[in-house]
């Protein structure tokens, strides 16, 4: 048991001496369903290392065992943030991928931040074209919480009801070309302090 444990102590040993550390960073995605965020989360947590809290995931279950739309809701941010906490505890990079409706959503990312002194970021998916978001939620397959037939009316109003932080540094991203992305301008954004 033993020499399992020093083994085991010397790949950490080797693995802290060989990393590369970079500022920590809780990112927060927003915009509207079908605009990218969830692709685009999983494209930064694969090449920085970042764990992905899709809330999507969160509320399916909860509404798979029949718990009702409004508590699903409700309790499906509470564990997005409880798990956050966790994560950050561990000094892991997290991602949390909601559309990002709500203020407080935004305050509670900034706080989380600020209690593990890490940077704070805030990354919006756009869309302009409302058909190419109508052909990517038609097309996709939909989790229990999302929805699968989005309106202009809709869109519309998600778009001009947009929270962003007030007084922090954003990125906007336009998602409707993925060819168009650069992975190196989101990795700067989420390194500079």
């Amino acid at each position: 048991m033993a020499h399992i444990i020093k083994d085991l102590n010397q790949n950490l040993e080797l693995s802290d001496s060989s990393q590369i550390h970079s500022p920590r960073f809780l990112l927060q995605m927003a915009g509207f369903p079908g605009s990218g965020k969830s692709t685009l989360a999983k494209l930064i947590g694969k090449t920085l290392g970042a764990v992905i809290i899709d809330r999507d995931i969160i509320k399916s279950s909860l509404m798979n065992y029949n718990i009702a739309v409004a508590e699903s809701s409700s309790i499906s941010y509470q564990l997005v943030y409880d798990l956050a906490n966790f994560y950050l505890s561990c000094d892991l990079n997290v991602i949390i991928d909601t559309p990002c409706y709500y203020e407080n959503i935004i305050q509670r990312g900034q706080s989380l931040a600020q209690t593990y002194s890490v940077n704070y970021k805030f990354i919006e998916c756009q869309v302009e074209d409302f058909k190419l978001i109508e052909e990517r939620i038609l097309n996709r397959i939909n989790m229990t919480s999302q929805i699968t037939k989005p309106t202009l009316v809709g869109f519309m109003k998600a778009r001009e009801g947009a929270k962003r932080p007030i007084g922090s540094k954003y990125l906007i991203v336009d998602t409707s070309k993925w060819e168009n992305i650069s992975i190196q301008k989101i990795s700067d954004y989420l390194i500079e302090q």
